[in-house]
């Protein structure tokens, strides 16, 4: 619709061609006058790109230039632009004010950039021209694109707003300071840009609004802020100068809010322009007038006590603390800070009346507070007048504030804010030292145990901030003092309290709200005592009552300095003057629990020291009395006497603590030199002078101690006695027990002893009655009796093994009763060389004329023998090796000799590890109590190693010579299986008679023990030896009866291994092997000696002995030699036995039919030259014993008879068969033959055709012909 209003109009208007041309200089130069109605006909045909033009849209624009005067009224115009040739184009105008930049383009300043109808005219707007100037009209388009451009000028369509221009900006009038804000509403979208050049931020580059205002008189600042109803984002500039000569004030602002300084009563303009220069829209503005508003912040604003001040919450912030209900967002508050002077606490008052003294407008509405610090710790307030949330025009009153600087808070709620005048006073002072901090000069308490006196008045003093002690310190009046303990005390005493106050004694001085404070001394009205303080530190002394009761007061204070000796670690030495008595007191000593039973917070404990100065241990005697010195007497105590400081008492048997001051208290065995401690002490009240006094009598012997024992020298004694004499007069007990002896009762004495070389115990005998003894191990440090040598009372004897070197320890006590002079006698046990099994005395060589030895000082058996235990005894060891080459008898014979033993028992083995020698002994029952009683021993092996124990019980020890004699005489001479008679084979398999005799022979005891079932190990045996042959397999015995018996062993005669058992009976021994020597045990049973006879021969069987492989083949016809002897047994054939004798025989039938078998044995000598007596016949068909079904014609017992020349005959003997021939002789009766197995014997062949298989072939030819043939049955067999 606007394009055609356009052109309606330029038919009415005036067409001008205008001087144009692409250099601007030259356009200027013919400038063409123009009003509304006037159309310019510009040209850019053939231009080129002058460089000066800067497009937003253009990238190479082709620019021309033309200039116009306005002859037109002053005001905003439009032009209709219609391009000869459509395109981009650029539109801009500029005004010639002589700056020289008239004819450079820029971006900013281009009017319009867009395509241009050639047909309907574009209004381009915002041409804001004054009449009688000279402007410059830049036009340009992309190359190719270059014609001709009519811009007529014409009245605005739509008139932009009035306040475009900075002379018609909208005025806001007067605005007052009232922190209000004035609203301003503007739309930018047909505003046009700025014709007095603003240029800050997007302002100046597109459409502006202006507006003006002007300050009243107590203005200090302008803020301008973005209200949530602008739709654009706004930015503004405040400008001053008036319209033309505007100067921005501060920066442009596009973050929604700026505050600015400014004057009173003073015009100020604001533009207002988009982000960006967009095309426009409404916003929303909110301008504040405000003051700079006094106090608005906390801590920097102060007032004047006593001086009235005006003031204003007009504008101030929102408090921070919302005090008396007020909002934190939207109330008003100020503050001022006030320093309270002096230095003690006061009251203070706060007045408040209305005022116009700072806006000119009052407050209708005041309410307070009193800050401690920070704005946000109230100050605890009693209100006497008004009350701190209703203050305007009233007077509010605060008590016992402290010294200090404290903040004013002074608030109104929205709406009620305004001017007030305030006036704050201090009134009342209380007591100097109201305050913790301006506590009392600080008094210096006395060193000498004196007390000081403290006096003060609690009236017009003020409570705490704090509770603290029981009695309530934020709600009584305290006061305060302060005391420097001596470098030296420990604690305090409070005591005569006057004027009804309590007192409190704090552990520290952190004023103005000490937290600590001491149990012992909390709200004391009476006395009170604290310890576990620290000398030279201060401390705080509250005094406080009930408001009610504010009166004067004094109490007295003494500084509890302890004694130098008040501490066990600093103990008083009183060594040099204990003995005459030494004064001294427990006054101002601290407690100490741990001393008898005294109080452990009240008592009064002082503590000495005394050296013993006897050598040896001594009984001393303590003695305290009150006073003996110019001080107060001690009114009563006690004392305890201890080792060290860790209250380990020196003998707790003595009750020190209950015989207290005035009696004498007796201490025992106290150690010489030693240092003890004696703690002195008296409840509360009671301490005081007192005298002690220490005596010594009754030192003991010099040996009393462990550790000083009196050496005794045993070295160049030993095994020989040492006489001791000693004391234990005075002598004092140990502090243990031992063996059952009251060693921690009786007086005890020591010795000390080293054993010598060699030396392997300790003796002592001879005792004094009524004295004991215990030997002891580990030196001093270590005391550990020894649980064998303990506790010993006699006149006798007793012996402790121990080492050589060993340092042996003898305490030696008595009953009270018995103390005094006694005496014993030591010995140094070293052992004879034959102490040890190991070390025995080899007397194999000597023995048989007697070899002299001592059981003197020899120790006890490792093995208990005889009863001689393995404690207290001594044995000595020989070794005896027996040289005779067979078993012997041996005579053991001892007699004492020289320093004689009393009595000697002997123990036999086989080594040192106690195996026993296996041998009874004949002549007694064993070798105990055997001093000159023989002890003989029978069959004794040779070589026999024995080891020989010889012992004496304790007190029968001494000298003796041992006699060994050997003797065998009648033992026979294979007696021993190692000396075995050989047996010489004459013939293999033929017997041989042995004759030989057992008397005087020995059993094999131990090492055929149990071997049989005869008695080996208890007959007497003699032995032989046989070696077989290579193909023997035993050995055969006869003639065995009236008791003999053999037994064969292989092996050698050290490790004889026993082959079957024995043999009592004619039997064999099989199973041995060829070429092979075995050993023949022969006895007479039941013990029995004397003469032996029996027959052996070896076993060396055919070689047909076994059946199974080794059975001979048999040919018919042909004679073969055989026999039985020494054949070995077989009882499956007939009714042989286990002595039998059976060789084997196999045959096959070579006839090719049914055939007679002969066997025939005939007596013979040709094989060994013994005939067999009898034989016996079994045929098998295997060697299984599987027997053969065909009944030999002289009848089925045939076959199993006795005699040697026989014939079995077979009939019917099937081709082929295979037959085994077994051939025994009975034991005794085997013995050589000739054996023929024969088929058909009697000559006459059984036909061919007697067996189915072999029929005669009939060849029947000729038919119905008889065919003629012979044929006969004689000895033709029957068939199965």
């Amino acid at each position: 619709m606007r394009n055609y209003l356009h052109i309606l109009l330029l038919l009415l208007s005036f067409n001008l061609v205008a001087q144009t041309d692409d250099v601007c200089a030259t356009a200027l130069g013919a400038p063409a006058n123009v009003d509304v109605g006037d159309i310019l006909t510009l040209d850019n045909t053939g231009f080129s790109d002058e460089g000066n033009y800067t497009s937003s849209l253009l990238t190479g624009p082709i620019s021309g230039f033309t200039a116009f005067i306005w002859d037109g009224a002053s005001g905003v115009y439009s032009i209709n632009a219609t391009s000869g040739a459509a395109g981009d184009w650029s539109v801009a105008l500029n005004l010639d004010d002589g700056s020289g930049d008239e004819c450079t383009v820029t971006a900013s300043e281009e009017l319009f950039t867009d395509i241009l109808d050639s047909a309907l005219p574009t209004e381009i707007t915002c041409f804001n021209l004054v009449s009688g100037e000279t402007y410059i009209i830049g036009f340009a388009t992309d190359a190719g694109n270059e014609g001709t451009l009519d811009l007529e000028f014409i009245d605005p369509l739509v008139l932009p707003p009035a306040n475009s221009e900075c002379a018609l900006a909208e005025d806001q009038g007067t605005i007052v300071t009232n922190c209000t804000p004035n609203n301003v509403i503007g739309d930018l979208t047909e505003a046009c840009p700025n014709p007095d050049e603003v240029m800050c931020l997007d302002l100046g580059s597109g459409p502006i609004l202006w507006y003006t205002f002007t300050t009243d008189f107590n203005v200090d600042e302008v803020t301008i802020e973005t209200n949530g109803a602008s739709v654009i984002t706004p930015q503004f500039a405040l400008m001053s100068g008036g319209c033309g000569f505007l100067t921005i004030e501060g920066s442009c602002q596009d973050d929604g809010v700026e505050t600015f300084p400014v004057s009173s009563n003073t015009q100020y303009w604001v533009a207002v322009g988009e982000e960006s220069a967009g095309a426009g829209g409404s916003f929303s503005l909110d301008i504040t007038a405000s003051l700079i508003v006094v106090g608005d912040d906390c801590g920097i604003e102060s007032l004047t006590l006593g001086t009235s001040l005006d003031g204003s919450t007009t504008c101030a912030s929102a408090p921070t603390d919302g005090f008396c209900s007020l909002s934190t967002t939207n109330d008003h508050a100020v503050y001022y800070d006030f320093t309270v002077t002096g230095l003690d606490n006061v009251d203070l008052s706060v007045e408040m009346t209305a005022g116009t003294g700072v806006t000119g407008i009052s407050a209708s509405e005041i309410v307070i507070e009193i800050y401690e610090s920070g704005c946000s710790d109230a100050l605890p307030n009693i209100s006497t007048l008004g009350t701190p949330c209703f203050a305007l025009g009233a007077t509010t009153n605060y008590e016992c504030v402290p010294p200090g600087t404290y903040t004013l808070a002074i608030g109104s709620p929205a709406t009620t804010e305004g001017d007030f005048v305030v006036t704050v006073s201090q009134l009342v002072v209380g007591p100097a030292n109201d305050a913790c901090v301006n506590a009392d000069a600080t008094v210096d308490l006395n060193d000498d145990c004196s007390s000081v006196e403290l006096s003060g008045t609690t009236v017009n003093a003020c409570p705490e901030s704090f509770a603290g002690p029981a009695c309530g310190y934020d709600a009584q009046s305290v006061v305060w003092h302060e005391i420097t303990l001596p470098v030296d005390a420990v604690g305090v005493e409070i005591s005569n309290i006057t004027g009804g106050v309590a007192v409190t004694l704090f552990t520290d001085n952190t004023c103005p709200t000490p937290s600590d404070f001491f149990d012992d001394m909390d709200c004391v009205t009476l006395d009170g005592t604290v310890f576990g303080m620290t000398g030279g530190d201060s401390y705080l002394i509250g005094v406080s009552t009930d408001e009610a009761l504010e009166s004067a007061y004094t109490f007295d204070v003494l500084a509890i300095v302890p004694p130098m000796n008040d501490d066990c670690a600093d103990a008083l030495d009183i060594t040099a003057d204990a003995a005459l008595g030494v004064v001294s007191n427990n006054n101002c000593a601290t407690a100490d629990g741990n001393v008898c039973t005294f109080d452990n917070a009240t008592s009064h404990v002082t503590w000495y020291e005394y050296t013993v100065a006897a050598t040896n241990n001594t009984d001393i005697i303590v003695n305290i009395v009150g006073s003996g010195g110019a001080g107060v007497e001690a009114m009563g105590g006690s004392f305890n006497v201890y080792t060290d400081c860790a209250y380990v008492q020196l003998d707790n048997s003595v009750d020190a603590c209950g015989n207290g001051f005035g009696l004498d208290t007796r201490y025992e065995c106290v150690e010489g030199g030693s240092t003890i401690l004696i703690a002195v002490g008296s409840e509360d009240e009671d301490q005081g002078e007192f005298t002690i006094t220490i005596t010594e009598e009754n030192e003991g012997p010099d040996n009393d101690e462990c550790d000083m024992a009196e050496v005794i020298d045993l070295a160049a004694t030993p095994c020989e006695i040492l006489p001791v004499v000693g004391t234990n007069q005075f002598a004092c007990p140990e502090g243990f027990t031992a063996g059952g002896c009251a060693y921690d009762m009786d007086p005890v004495v020591w010795y000390s002893v080293t054993l010598p070389a060699d030396a392997v115990g300790l003796e002592i005998t001879d005792l004094t009655s009524g004295f004991y003894a215990t030997y002891f191990l580990g030196g001093c440090a270590g005391t550990t009796f020894d649980g064998t040598a303990s506790c010993f009372t006699f006149e006798g004897n007793s012996a402790v093994t121990y080492n050589a070197g060993d340092v042996i320890l003898i305490g030696i006590g008595s009953v009270t009763a018995d103390e005094g002079a006694f005496s014993f006698n030591l010995l140094s046990v070293v052992p004879p060389a034959n102490d040890m099994c190991v070390t025995a005395e080899d007397i194999s060589a000597t023995a048989a004329s007697g070899v002299t030895g001592t059981t003197a000082c020899a120790t006890p058996p490792a093995i208990n023998y005889c009863s001689l235990g393995t404690t207290d005894s001594h044995v000595v060891y020989y070794e005896y090796i027996v040289a005779s080459t067979i078993n012997t008898d041996l005579s053991i014979e001892i007699v004492g000799s020289g320093t004689a033993t009393t009595d000697i028992s002997i123990a036999l083995y086989e080594d040192c590890a106690g195996t026993t020698y296996d041998n009874p002994e004949t002549s007694l029952a064993d070798g105990c109590t055997t001093l000159g009683v023989p002890l003989n021993y029978e069959c004794v092996t040779p070589g026999t190693v024995l080891t020989i124990a010889v012992g004496s019980p304790e007190g029968s020890e001494g000298e003796f010579t041992i006699t060994i004699n050997e003797d065998n005489t009648g033992t026979p001479l294979n007696d021993g299986i190692c000396d075995a008679e050989e047996i010489v084979i004459a013939a293999n398999c033929t017997f041989q008679t042995v004759f030989t005799d057992n008397t005087g022979a020995c059993p094999e005891s131990p090492l055929l023990d149990g071997v049989s079932t005869c008695e080996l190990d208890q007959d007497a045996v003699i032995w032989f030896s046989v070696l077989i042959p290579n193909n023997a397999t035993g050995l055969e015995f006869s003639d065995l009866g009236g008791g003999e018996y053999v037994a064969v062993f292989s092996g050698d005669c050290s490790t004889p291994v026993l082959e079957s058992d024995c043999l009592n009976s004619a039997g064999q021994i099989l199973g041995l092997a060829g070429n092979s020597t075995y050993l023949i045990a022969v006895a007479l049973d039941a013990g029995a000696e004397g003469a032996i006879e029996f027959m052996i021969k070896t076993i060396t069987p055919p070689s047909n002995d076994i059946c199974n492989p080794n059975a001979q083949p048999l040919d018919s016809g042909v004679a073969t030699l055989g026999t039985t002897a020494c054949a070995t047994s077989d009882n499956t054939v007939c009714s042989l036995d286990g002595t039998s004798h059976v060789v084997y025989y196999s045959y096959v039938v070579t006839s090719t039919s049914n055939t007679d078998l002969t066997i025939e044995t005939v007596s013979s000598t040709a094989t060994s030259g013994t005939a067999a007596v009898d034989l016996v016949i079994e045929i098998w068909t295997d060697c299984f014993g599987t027997d053969f079904d065909i009944v030999p014609e002289e009848g089925a017992a045939a076959e199993c008879s006795n005699g040697v020349d026989e014939t079995l005959t077979y009939l019917c003997v099937p081709p082929g068969t295979v037959l085994t021939i077994a051939v025994g002789s009975t034991d005794t009766n085997d013995g050589d033959f000739e054996i023929t197995v024969t088929e058909d014997a009697d000559g006459i062949p059984t036909a061919v055709n007697d067996i189915c298989d072999a029929p005669i072939f009939l060849d029947v030819t000729d038919p119905c012909e008889w065919l003629p043939f012979s044929v006969s049955s004689l000895d033709a067999c029957p068939e199965e």
